[in-house]
């Protein structure tokens, strides 16, 4: 929960992790009174001890300490880690830190203590093994780096803002050149009163979530779970532990889940929205700072979603932009790129482009179709295998945009290979949504003609009664070539006169990118804008979500793949 701090030089918690974050280690622990002094970095612990303890730890500073005897005193909880057991469930206040209870060793040795402290003692004295020791420790919360960062960031002009001071590389010069006023309560100090707040809340719920992590995964991994016969009740009892757990914390706090959805919205996302324009998620100076407050969101949003019951999809939706130039707060989703999030995102937009390819005023339309992000990821909750389908879309749109021009030889630039994958997952896709129907009168009804029905071919019939017909079109691929087949469907896509029939070429486009061999490994680039490429690109982009909607209609049970 916290980082701990003993005024020995460069080393420790939190100079490692200011390390870690980019920020000027040394050169501010050197002033660290001053930064105490005025309010830039204050612990949120101080707590002193007696010369002696030190003195008795005969083998300072190592691991595991070796005592001199009956020198055991409530000095040695300096550094308790957290494990919660079965046991603690008993206790009024298991959800909390040993720090934060109200007993017990953790309260007594942060009793002894003094809250954010306005000056600081940092004398040092030699221990006998030569050491220079400050006989205290100090307590840091990780957010209180973020609020550092900001106020350096500020000091050395690294701001996006033209009215902030210069640049200044030597922390060290900037202190000592500027008054105490500035120094003391920089402009950018003011938000951070509130923010600190909402960011105090969610560091208990972190210490909370990792330690009930630990717990999950040990019990998870003993005998008895491992022996239990119904392991899915046993995980829905853990998860129910774990929102009474994150529920009773809020109680605690005395807040509740609306107040942390605004500072989720108003302290959290405006953070990151102006570290983006700092481009500090683009800056190898900073990437691990921009990296730590994504931790921090993640776990908000994971807190959110205990107390709502919301899923995370439901606070990415509710979390974007509502209309052009709302850019005070950053999007969710470009703090935290789920792949599946974008992909799904992706395959939306263009399922909205491509629709208009196919106008619902024409016979050869799907009607008016539009499926958004939130509803994507809802039917890949139903079907598992439809999240594949869903990540693969991303990658194939990624490879073709983001990496369509960079000569890697690692990466395949055939496209015909990212149909086949496709078509293969959109076919397993149908096959698993019928098997979940097997008992439906529908399914019983045999299609004529027909032994052994494809997946493609029981859509066909399901969807557009033309089963028999896609049975008798695919067998001419065997008299064409692979490619001239394509063009065949392509053009068949493009002229068809109704719906049925756009269903029909549809999913024999499907089908033929599933059993193409043409060019499969190759990296041909005139071949990859062949004229039946945007219209089997339709197919399984635009066809396949709505296919899958029709089919789904009639699955009231949530199919298993």
């Amino acid at each position: 929960m916290f980082l701990r701090h003993q005024h020995r030089g460069s080393s420790g918690q939190l100079s490692s992790r200011m390390k870690d974050f980019g920020l000027p280690h040394e050169a501010l622990l050197s002033r660290y009174q001053l930064l105490v002094e005025l309010d830039w970095l204050r612990p949120a612990f101080h707590v002193p001890i007696e010369r002696e303890w030190f003195e008795n730890w005969a083998n300072f500073p190592l691991y595991p300490a070796t005592l001199r005897p009956n020198e055991s005193s409530w000095e040695w909880n300096f550094d308790i880690r957290w494990f919660i057991t079965e046991k603690d469930f008993s206790g009024a206040e298991w959800f909390l830190h040993p720090y934060v209870q109200s007993t017990g060793a953790g309260a007594e040795f942060i009793l002894r203590s003094v809250k954010s402290p306005t000056s600081i003692d940092v004398t040092a004295f030699v221990h006998s093994r030569g050491f220079k020791v400050v006989p205290a420790y100090d307590y840091f919360f990780e957010w209180q780096l973020f609020r550092l960062a900001d106020l350096v960031s500020h000091a050395r002009g690294d701001s996006w803002h033209p009215w902030l001071p210069g640049s200044y590389d030597d922390f060290v010069e900037y202190s000592k050149s500027v008054t105490p006023e500035t120094f003391n309560r920089p402009a950018n100090l003011t938000r951070w009163d509130k923010r600190g707040e909402a960011f105090g809340w969610l560091a208990h719920y972190i210490a909370f979530e990792k330690a009930f992590d630990q717990y999950e995964f040990s019990e998870t991994r003993s005998a008895n779970f491992q022996a239990n016969a119904n392991k899915d009740r046993a995980l829905e009892d853990l998860y129910a532990k774990r929102r009474e757990g994150a529920s009773a914390l809020v109680a605690w706090l005395q807040i509740d889940s609306t107040r942390l959805e605004t500072a989720l919205k108003e302290e959290f996302l405006t953070l990151a929205q102006n570290w983006r324009w700092k481009k500090w998620d683009k800056t190898d100076h900073y990437v691990q700072l921009w990296r730590a407050l994504q931790a921090q969101i993640q776990s908000a949003v994971d807190w959110l979603c205990l107390l709502t019951e919301k899923s995370r999809v439901d606070y990415l939706n509710q979390f974007r932009y509502t209309h052009f130039g709302q850019d005070v707060r950053a999007q969710l989703e470009d703090v935290l790129p789920y792949s599946q999030w974008k992909s799904a995102v992706t395959l939306s937009r263009y399922v909205t482009e491509i629709g208009k390819r196919y106008p619902a005023a024409k016979f050869c339309s799907l009607g008016e179709f539009a499926i958004d992000s939130h509803e994507l990821v809802a039917i890949g909750g139903r079907v598992d295998a439809f999240d594949d389908y869903i990540e693969s879309i991303g990658r194939f749109i990624e490879e073709s945009t983001v990496y369509a021009n960079k000569d890697d030889p690692f990466r395949a630039r055939s496209r015909e290979s990212w149909y086949r994958l496709i078509a293969v997952l959109s076919e397993i896709l149908f096959e698993v949504i019928e098997k979940s129907k097997s008992d439906s009168e529908v399914t019983k009804k045999k299609i004529p003609g027909v032994k052994n029905p494809a997946p493609l071919c029981v859509v066909a019939e399901r969807l557009a009664r033309k089963g028999t017909e896609f049975n008798r079109i695919k067998k001419q691929e065997q008299g064409n070539s692979h490619e001239k087949y394509l063009e065949d469907l392509a053009e068949g896509i493009r002229k068809a006169g109704n719906k049925d029939t756009l269903i029909l070429y549809f999913t024999l486009a499907i089908h033929a990118a599933r059993n193409g061999k043409a060019h499969a490994y190759g990296r041909n680039h005139a071949f990859l804008s062949a004229a039946w490429a945007a219209p089997v690109f339709d197919a399984l982009v635009y066809f396949v979500p709505w296919a899958v909607t029709e089919l789904l209609k009639k699955a009231p049970t949530a199919p298993a793949s």
